[in-house]
């Protein structure tokens, strides 16, 4: 056979140009990404969907699901690690190499991404900032590791919802740092390495395969993956896992995994970073086994002065939490003292945590010394100038107490404003039992303190007891801390089933204390003075005249104001506080019934009966114009 010479120059020409090199140190057969002769040779890190779906290579164990990743390098250039001397311990930055930060911790050690440019033949690079490593401990280990390589997450995939990233989490998210090393290449292990059309990459589709030499390995300064390389972890190595929580439900899930979830490598692609395959769990908890009980984890702190709150978790188990503050999330931070439960959605079904106590130090705070005065009209004796206390010193039913005899209910622990349409969660008498009350204890009350008349320029609210003088006595000391910088407030003091009322006016905070008497004057009745006020009641002994108020005939009446008893259900008032059919009804169902704590025993005595209607019978239209 005989060829012409132009034939032979021309394949003289290919061969020539075909055996090129592609190295760190020549340029001049490597391609670029866009197929000019000058650019940024940039790696591209995907995951490993196949390793991914093999399920020996992720074997489930009750509580654990141990799993296995590999992070192809698919792009035109090498990924290559440089550490620097610049070290992070806590919050101080060193400059000098260290073994160990002063805790006993491992310093944190800047390192740049060294990343190659093709100028024709010439190949140099330029580096950047790329992260931490940090030595990583341990038989499988021992050496460097690059923080946050990969994260792992088994997930609850919401319908509609395209990204992965943003459906429920079960169990821990595992962050796993590499030591970054050629472990193995896309020729030996062709299903590792795939493009996003699931094309299967080897030496003979990868532009530039095998640039950076295929030798990086877990020295810490010799860190890298070549192209067509990739780093594998197998399951059997430390940390490789995702712990699931008891209480974790068998069925299907989505296995989640993420490469570089932080974007601190450059990579020509920044996209094609996550993988996610379906997984059944058949070693958890049964769905006929579900207990549909969990417990806080948290239980027993004490909130600091500090401000910065405790926290508090519940198991990772299910795609919706629902806390008693609102809150939504499996974790939460709470800064306030209170009761805590969560009611968590699962794919076993509802699960009910315990409820637990967060309590909180009492802190250095200087506070406004509030004294105030007030008279319930149920519970007040004339004969007397003094409130009933056949609550609390004769049944023993205010809240927390045990009532004499065999087989009486116990009225719940704490203030009795936490229900509708109070919903005020304070902590005050949580711990009270029949031993805390003094003999002087008539009943709980509500007061508020207002920058304004209506209800949204609330600045402060606590229970409080009432004394059978009329005195309150307030449990939290530090109801108005000075730091409010408040100068004048509305006051509003609320009771169980008696009308509502506020102050006339703004009281003035003098000389850091609040004083105010409700006992010697009628309280607001609105803006045209139509509202009811209070009741006011004239001593029966005439010559007892040291408190009054003007008639209408401008003598002086001898005598008291008083809260307006009947308005026990006070979820029907509207927009302020009124006595109503309402509370006609609620006396009508609890008649005849006796020894409990009820909203319809207006007369506060222990018991619901016709001495208790006598109170609705004489106020019934009577209302109030204190906005609620």
């Amino acid at each position: 056979m005989k060829f012409s010479l132009p034939f032979l120059l021309l394949v003289l020409l290919s061969n020539i140009a075909f055996s090129q090199d592609c190295t760190l140190e020549d340029a001049s057969g490597c391609a670029c990404e866009d197929e000019s002769d000058e650019c940024y040779l940039l790696p591209n890190i995907v995951l490993s969907n196949d390793i991914m779906q093999d399920t020996a290579l992720r074997p489930e164990f009750p509580g654990v699901l141990r799993i296995s990743a590999s992070t192809p390098n698919i792009g035109h250039g090498p990924l290559r690690v440089i550490p620097t001397n610049t070290f992070i311990c806590g919050t101080d930055t060193l400059y000098t190499p260290i073994d160990e930060c002063p805790d006993g911790s491992f310093p944190k050690q800047l390192i740049k991404q060294r990343i190659y440019i093709k100028t024709g033949d010439e190949m140099t690079y330029e580096e950047r900032d790329a992260g931490f490593m940090t030595y990583h401990g341990g038989l499988d280990h021992s050496h460097m590791h690059v923080d946050d390589w990969n994260y792992y997450t088994m997930r609850i995939e919401i319908p509609n919802e395209p990204n992965p990233l943003n459906w429920p989490i079960i169990g821990e998210q595992t962050k796993m740092g590499f030591c970054l090393a050629d472990i193995d290449n896309c020729e030996e292990r062709p299903g590792d390495c795939r493009n996003e059309d699931g094309t299967i990459l080897n030496a003979d589709n990868i532009p530039n395969f095998g640039l950076g030499g295929g030798n990086y390995d877990c020295e810490s300064d010799n860190q890298g993956m070549s192209v067509g390389y990739t780093d594998i972890y197998f399951y059997n190595l430390d940390g490789m896992l995702i712990t699931l929580p008891n209480g974790t439900c068998n069925g299907k899930y989505k296995l989640v995994m993420e490469v570089d979830p932080l974007n601190q490598i450059l990579e020509e692609n920044e996209n094609d970073n996550i993988q996610m395959v379906d997984v059944e769990l058949t070693k958890q908890t049964n769905p006929d086994e579900f207990s549909g009980t969990v417990f806080i984890a948290g239980a027993g702190q004490v909130i600091g002065c500090d401000g910065e709150g405790v926290d508090l978790s519940v198991p990772r188990i299910g795609s919706k939490y629902e806390w008693s503050n609102g809150e939504t999330g499996y974790m939460i931070n709470v800064t306030e003292p209170g009761f805590y439960n969560c009611v968590i959605q699962t794919p076993c079904g509802e699960a009910i945590s315990n409820t637990i106590l967060v309590t909180a130090e009492v802190c250095e705070t200087e506070c406004i010394d509030i004294k105030l005065g007030v008279y319930l009209e149920g519970a007040y004796e004339p004969e007397d100038d003094e409130m009933r206390t056949n609550l609390n010193t004769d049944r023993k039913l205010l809240p927390g107490q045990r009532p004499p005899g065999e087989g009486e209910p116990v009225t719940p622990t704490g203030q009795p404003y936490t229900i509708a349409p109070w919903n005020y969660d304070g902590l005050e008498g949580f711990d009270f039992d029949e031993d805390t009350y003094a003999e002087d204890v008539v009943d709980w009350v509500l007061v508020s303190f207002r920058d304004s008349t209506t209800s949204d320029t609330e600045i402060a609210k606590t229970a409080a007891l009432l004394l059978k003088d009329g005195e309150v006595e307030f449990i939290n000391t530090c109801a108005l801390p000075l730091e409010l910088g408040i100068d004048s407030v509305y006051i509003v003091i609320e009771h169980r089933n008696h009308m509502g009322i506020m102050s006339r006016e703004h009281v003035r905070i003098e000389g850091e204390a609040l004083s105010y008497d409700f006992r010697i004057q009628n309280s607001y009745q609105g803006p045209s003075g139509s509202g009811s006020g209070q009741v006011f009641i004239e001593y029966e002994n005439e010559d007892d005249d040291e408190n009054g108020e003007e008639g209408g005939g401008g003598e002086e009446q001898a005598g008291i104001w008083a809260m307006f008893a009947g308005d026990g259900d006070q979820a029907a008032d509207n927009q302020s506080y009124e006595i109503s059919g309402f509370d006609k009804i609620i006396w009508f169902n609890d008649n005849g019934k006796f020894n409990l704590y009820l909203p319809s025993d207006y007369n506060l005595d222990g018991d619901v009966s016709s001495p208790d209607k006598i109170f609705w019978d004489r106020n019934n239209g009577v209302s109030s114009r204190v906005p609620k």
